[in-house]
């Protein structure tokens, strides 16, 4: 409930930082404000910049006057509604009111010189040129949000890889993203999806073949409006050549190349044939004396990992082995196969015949999101005297 001037709710939007210098835009001190000022309400705020200050305000007598003072600074006229409606106001006949804030503690004083002003809410915002609407939520920035895409903390690069930017979340649609290998600026572009190489969906390659073996930085520096986000990986350069595991189709003959290459002596820890899986396991492979090897791991022909870096892991982090999480596959027979290559060797691979077996327990809430088309089964699947677990799907 919106309360009267003696009594308001007043609620801060958005206010960054403390007032060093007041700016007005209109020479708005001709309105005299009360010694003590009816309303005064006090807040922390986090960013430095110029600011436009909108107060949403409403007249309760036909002859209501109102003012607003920033740190105890000069009495700013502000604008009263034609009517009794609920308005966003800065100063009188639409002038604006903008103040360059600090970082620190901000105090809004309230008065009304004459009849009967009605407040409710206060809007700093650095987009100066918005005008609020509704809950004002409309000039309220987004945060600049972005990764890099192709290039990941931890890689073996040797040639080339698409490498673009990804945009989670942004203020405006105008995004500068400025590409650095080593601290050198590689690349500026604002073109959509921000690749490395090339200007257009999907990417072209960018050649990494010109960088000394060894750890090596990308960074990217993205912009807009006036926020800034920076991310970087650390990957390594290599000019080991690594192959793509590929089953070779072994074809009658002695004189066939494919099968007078030797095998690759390798091991699969983790797993087991006609084993049953349930849970998260922690799946990996040891290849012996081969350099330079290669090891892809796939469930059913689906990919979940090519690891080029001992210890090879079918899910890793950037220097161990992670778990597979089994629980995500259905009941059911699946085939789980492990293959190895590299250059001068035939590629090999393992197959391990496993039955999945969700471990959920009984089913406990559903709850269904027509909007977004998905629906979340939780299941409680630990259940004792002290304890309950509960996963969701």
């Amino acid at each position: 409930m919106r309360k009267r001037l003696f009594t308001p709710i007043i609620i801060v939007t958005l206010v960054v930082s403390m007032l060093t210098t007041l700016a007005i835009t209109v020479p708005a001190q001709s309105a005299t404000c009360k010694d003590s000022p009816t309303v005064t309400i006090n807040r922390q705020v986090d960013t430095a910049g110029d600011y436009a200050v909108w107060v949403l305000l409403k007249k309760d007598s036909a002859t209501a006057t109102a003012s607003l003072s920033i740190n105890n600074g000069s009495c700013i006229a502000l604008g009263v509604p034609g009517d009794d409606s609920w308005q966003w106001v800065q100063g009188p006949d639409t002038a604006t009111i903008r103040s360059n804030l600090s970082m620190g503690s901000h105090s809004f004083a309230f008065s009304s010189t004459s009849g009967t002003v009605l407040f409710d809410k206060v809007l700093a915002t650095s987009n100066l040129t918005c005008i609020p609407i509704g809950d004002a939520s409309n000039c309220l920035e987004e945060p600049l949000d972005v990764a890099i895409e192709g290039v990941y903390d931890g890689d073996s690069v040797t040639g080339t890889r698409k490498v673009s930017t990804v945009v989670f979340s942004k203020p405006t649609n105008d995004v500068t993203v400025r590409y650095l290998i080593d601290g050198t600026q590689v690349l500026e572009t604002s073109t959509e999806p921000y690749c490395l190489a090339g200007s257009t969906a999907p990417c072209d390659d960018y050649d990494f073949s010109g960088l000394s073996n060894g750890e090596h930085t990308i960074q990217i520096i993205a912009r807009s409006s006036d926020q800034e986000s920076t991310k970087s990986v650390v990957f390594t350069k290599s000019d080991v050549a690594m192959p793509t595991p590929e089953v070779v189709v072994e074809l009658p003959g002695t004189n066939n190349p494919a099968t007078a290459l030797p095998p690759i002596d390798f091991t699969v820890s983790g797993i087991t044939d006609k084993e049953t899986v349930s849970g998260s396991k922690i799946i990996s492979a040891t290849v012996n004396g081969v350099p330079g090897a290669s090891v892809r791991f796939t469930l059913n022909g689906s990919v979940l990992n090519t690891d080029y870096d001992a210890p090879y892991c079918a899910i890793r982090s950037t220097s161990e082995c992670l778990g597979w999480d089994s629980k995500g596959i259905e009941n059911g027979s699946y085939l789980f196969t492990v293959t190895a290559a590299a250059t001068g060797y035939r590629a090999t691979e393992k197959t391990y015949e496993i039955t999945g077996k969700a471990n959920r327990g009984f089913l406990g809430d559903i709850h269904i999101d027509e909007a977004a088309n998905v629906v979340e089964l939780t299941y409680c699947t630990k259940s004792n005297d002290r304890v309950a677990k509960f996963e969701t799907y």
